[in-house]
């Protein structure tokens, strides 16, 4: 029994010692990560400003179904990817349903919330919206989206995205 407790001490001890160095190494190793990210995102975002005079940016937020391959197939068409002035993507994605507990619901919006305070600040002054989420969402996500830079908003109708509206400061004021 004595064997027992020696070696659990030891284990005990050596978790304690092991594992700040273990959550510090997974921290900068993260903190690496987000800077390179963040890099590449603004030198994409610089190159396609560059070529169409305005930084913008797109978001998918999908539940369910992935709406990422229709979009950029939209964005070729309208020649924003290709050519090496792409425009960035930025992707929210939930492949299941959202279920009946509210705490998943405000989950999923806090996914879209960070890549909105991304979108913030890289500086981006246009984001381009593209959504296949229940209403509610969309309601979220709208209010989310008021006091940030110009959101334009595209339905996909018949096989194809047109552009419904705009999201600026002017269209909720009254």
């Amino acid at each position: 029994m004595g064997d027992f407790w020696h070696d659990f001490w030891v284990r005990f001890g050596v978790t304690i010692l092991i594992t700040p160095i273990a959550v510090s190494f997974w921290k900068a190793c993260e903190a690496a990560w987000h800077r390179w990210y963040n890099y590449r995102l603004r030198k994409i975002a610089a190159r396609h400003a560059l070529a169409h005079g305005i930084k913008q940016v797109v978001l998918t937020i999908s539940i369910g179904d992935d709406i990422e391959e229709s979009v950029r197939n939209f964005l070729q068409e309208r020649r924003w990817l290709g050519g090496g002035t792409d425009i960035p993507i930025l992707k929210v994605h939930q492949p299941e349903a959202l279920s009946d507990s509210d705490g998943h619901w405000y989950y999923f919006l806090d996914k879209v919330k960070d890549e909105i305070r991304k979108i913030r600040s890289e500086g981006f002054t246009r984001v381009h919206v593209f959504a296949r989420v229940p209403v509610p969402m969309a309601i979220l996500v709208g209010a989310t989206l008021t006091n940030g830079p110009a959101a334009f908003l595209y339905h996909f109708n018949a096989g194809r995205y047109l552009p419904v509206g705009q999201i600026t400061f002017e269209t909720v004021k009254l």
